[in-house]
C-alpha cells in the first residue's frame, strides 16, 4: 500500500468545553474518522489534572494538538530505503541510519542480504533501457545491502531530502550522499521516488507481517 493515509478531521472544543464522555465520536465510531474504515487505536481518555479536555495523546495515537481543544490525525507514509554495498563495505550502516532516524524516519522493517544479479535486474527493471542499467546491477550485487522500510509523515519526500541528489557532487551539504557517496554509481543509498513506487518496492522485499510499526 502507498502509505497509511488517514483523512484529517478536526474536533473543536466549544466555549463551555466538553466533558470526557461528551466529546463527539472520539470514543465510539472510530471508522468514521478515516472515511475508509481504517481503525485508529483508542487510548485512555483521562483528562490531565485541572482540565476537562483530554490531551491528544490520550485520545488517539498519531494526532497533534492544533490549538485549544483541537485534534488532528496525521497521515503516515512508508518508503523503501536501501543502504548500498559501498556503505556496508565501509561499515557505515549505523552512521546512515543515525541520520535517517535523526530526521524523524522510523525503521519499521530491516534485513541485510546480498542480491543476486538476477534479483538486482528484477528490482531495477524499470531502468532496463538506460545505459547505466548493467553497471548498476553489477554494483548492487557486488556486496551486502541493507533493505529497510521507513515510516514518517511524508516519508518519501523526507527520505529523499536526507539522501541528497543522485550525483553526490550536486548533493546538499550534510546529506548522506554528500557525506558518504564514492561516485554517482556508488552513491550509498536508494530511496523510493513516490508513494506508488514505495508500495511496489516494499513488496519486493517484505511481507506485511515483517513490517512492525
Amino acid at each position: 500500500m502507498p502509505g497509511r493515509q488517514v483523512e484529517i478531521r478536526t474536533f473543536k472544543q466549544s466555549a463551555a468545553g466538553y466533558a470526557k464522555s461528551e466529546i463527539p465520536d472520539l470514543q465510539h465510531d472510530d471508522s468514521d474518522l478515516t472515511g475508509r474504515g481504517e481503525a485508529i487505536t483508542a487510548r485512555s481518555a483521562a483528562a490531565p489534572s485541572g482540565s476537562i479536555a483530554p490531551t491528544p495523546r490520550d485520545v488517539y495515537e498519531g494526532e497533534t494538538l492544533k490549538g485549544p481543544g483541537e485534534f488532528q490525525v496525521m497521515a503516515i507514509e512508508r518508503t523503501l530505503s536501501i543502504i548500498k554495498p559501498d556503505i556496508t563495505r565501509r561499515n557505515l550502516t549505523g552512521e546512515v541510519n543515525a541520520r535517517l532516524e535523526k530526521a524523524g524516519l522510523r525503521v519499521v522493517a530491516q534485513k541485510r542480504l546480498r542480491l543476486s544479479r538476477h534479483q538486482a535486474e528484477m528490482f531495477y527493471a524499470v531502468h532496463k533501457a538506460r545505459p547505466f542499467y548493467s553497471d548498476l546491477c553489477t554494483f548492487m550485487s557486488s556486496g551486502p545491502v541493507v533493505v529497510q522500510v521507513l515510516e514518517a509523515e511524508k516519508a518519501v519526500v523526507l527520505n529523499r531530502e536526507v539522501m541528497g541528489a543522485t550525483d553526490p557532487a550536486n548533493a546538499a551539504p550534510g546529506t548522506i550522499r554528500r557525506e558518504f557517496a564514492e561516485s554517482i554509481e556508488a552513491n550509498s543509498v536508494h530511496g523510493s521516488d513516490s508513494e506508488e513506487n514505495a508500495a511496489i518496492e516494499i513488496a519486493f522485499f517484505f511481507s506485511e507481517i515483517e513490517i512492525v510499526g
